[in-house]
């Protein structure tokens, strides 16, 4: 079994949180559906639309950069085994 760091569970969290702000915008959207479109609901509506884009975008931004943390890891544990044969 292998020890998760502590960012890893940090990692966990953010995306988490994220997927919390996502649900509840989509939400939020949903009671909007059939509200008549009045300047304020559409402001409304757009609020929630970038809280969806940039969420995902946050997201987005946290699996590429575990991806690339993972990958620098590979590379130099094969680097450090080849040194060592």
């Amino acid at each position: 079994m292998s020890m998760i760091k502590f960012s890893e569970l940090e990692q966990v969290n953010v995306v988490s949180r994220s997927l919390g702000a996502i649900r509840d915008a989509h939400m939020r959207l949903d009671d909007l559906e059939n509200v008549s479109a009045t300047p304020a609901i559409l402001a409304s509506r757009i609020q929630l639309c970038n809280v969806l884009l940039q969420e995902i975008s946050g997201i987005r931004k946290q699996f590429r950069r575990d991806l690339q943390g993972r990958h620098l890891e590979q590379s130099s544990a094969g680097s450090h085994v080849a040194r060592h044969h």
